[in-house]
């Protein structure tokens, strides 16, 4: 997958302010539907890039000891896919 300049800082200007989310452990509310359908939506289109970054959510959980939201794993793939 090949990132336009203005995706990559885009994602890369959401992750600056996603990560401090991610450590503040703040209790999230409920995922929103919407978000749970574009997550799968994005599982079923583009399987390659869906599994590429849960793989990366899923090492960043586990050395960070933090929990990554749906609604955040989306915006990063909708980054990546270039549907922002």
């Amino acid at each position: 997958v090949q990132l336009s300049q203005d995706a990559m800082l885009g994602m890369i200007i959401h992750m600056s302010m996603a990560v401090p989310r991610w450590f503040a452990a703040e209790k999230r509310e409920e995922e929103n539907e919407e978000y749970r359908r574009e997550y799968y939506r994005v599982k079923e289109q583009y399987p390659d890039v869906f599994y590429i970054m849960e793989k990366f959510f899923e090492l960043v959980e586990k050395t960070f000891q933090v929990k990554i939201s749906i609604s955040e794993r989306t915006a990063f793939f909708l980054y990546i896919i270039e549907e922002v």
